[in-house]
């Protein structure tokens, strides 16, 4: 389904998936939901990254039985890969500021809205995001709270402002920032979740190559939104597998989050230290070695709740990462 967007379009959704079609339908519900922009003003683009599901077809028709008025694309980003679908959605959006939706993402009714009056307020501001609440398959863990934010829920600030990075859940961002950063020439080091693949960096990618760019991220605790937490990524092993992953990424990452310690400190040894994988790698392996002297418990990865061996398993992928790069 095509139905081209307004000339007047402010907003555009740009929703990835993979296999969603289990996820989705309640993903689109919550976006029928919206209120505060009228369906002129914003668009719904659908990227079906390479799946071998009904994910396509479900959208087209649960969108249509909605009568939201407001315009639907679904189109096809045949190469695996979170970033290469966020390229591609990019590409296709119309509106002047974009919003990332994951497809287990449930906006709160005035999330659009509230995004659009931000960055129409506040000029400087060119990238945002909010709180995130789980919404549970089956019981909570009794030690989800303390590593919610693995999961890209809770708090991304102790209160409103400006931020490094936010979470690719809801991220909101200007259409030519997007355009800058996400463009099949200029991508980046990371290509974030592709498959079953837990890498999930991207969204970290493209703020920290914003900023390191000049451009500003705000979070802000009046955009609210829900993510669906599956029973099967509410599993200890699952959490340790997502925090070496993200280990990993992050040592993709450190070489923007260098550039901007550069700015404000632009000494010899740290130049060095950017420039150099093995100084990297030999700070990686001691704090390591440091951390499991002081914490030994910390090898127990699969003890469930270990709180000593988060470090540790994130170091270990920030190693293997470094060594890979």
């Amino acid at each position: 389904m095509s139905v081209a967007a307004s000339s007047a379009t402010k907003c555009s959704v740009v929703i990835c998936t993979f296999n969603g079609e289990r996820r989705l339908p309640a993903t689109l519900q919550h976006l029928a939901a919206q209120t505060g922009l009228p369906p002129s003003a914003w668009e719904v683009i659908v990227v079906d990254n390479a799946s071998n599901d009904q994910s396509a077809e479900l959208c087209q028709s649960i969108w249509l039985s909605m009568n939201t008025g407001v315009p639907m694309r679904v189109i096809a980003e045949p190469t695996p890969g979170l970033t290469h679908a966020r390229i591609r959605g990019v590409g296709a959006a119309s509106g002047a500021i974009i919003v990332f939706v994951d497809d287990d993402n449930w906006l709160d009714a005035n999330y659009l809205q509230v995004a659009c009056e931000l960055l129409d307020q506040h000029p400087e501001i060119a990238i945002c995001g909010g709180r995130t609440e789980p919404v549970f398959e089956s019981a909570r863990p009794a030690w989800f709270e303390q590593h919610s934010n693995w999961f890209a829920v809770g708090s991304q600030a102790a209160q409103s402002g400006e931020v490094t990075c936010v979470w690719g859940c809801g991220l909101t961002i200007r259409a030519e920032v997007a355009r800058r950063f996400l463009r099949p020439d200029t991508t980046g080091l990371l290509n974030d979740r592709t498959g079953s693949s837990l890498s999930s960096g991207g969204d970290t990618e493209l703020c920290l190559r914003a900023a390191v760019a000049g451009y500003k991220a705000w979070y802000s605790e009046q955009l609210r939104l829900s993510h669906w937490m599956p029973q099967s990524r509410m599993d200890w092993t699952h959490l340790i597998k997502l925090i070496f992953a993200i280990g990993a990424d992050e040592s993709q990452l450190k070489r923007y989050r260098l550039q901007l310690q550069r700015r404000k400190q632009d000494r010899a040894w740290l130049r060095w230290y950017a420039d150099s994988r093995l100084l990297q790698l030999a700070w990686c392996v001691t704090a390591l070695m440091a951390h499991i002297v002081r914490n030994p418990r910390s090898l127990m990865v699969n003890e469930e709740g270990n709180r000593q061996a988060v470090p540790l398993v994130f170091r270990l992928g920030n190693a293997a990462g470094l060594l890979r790069r």
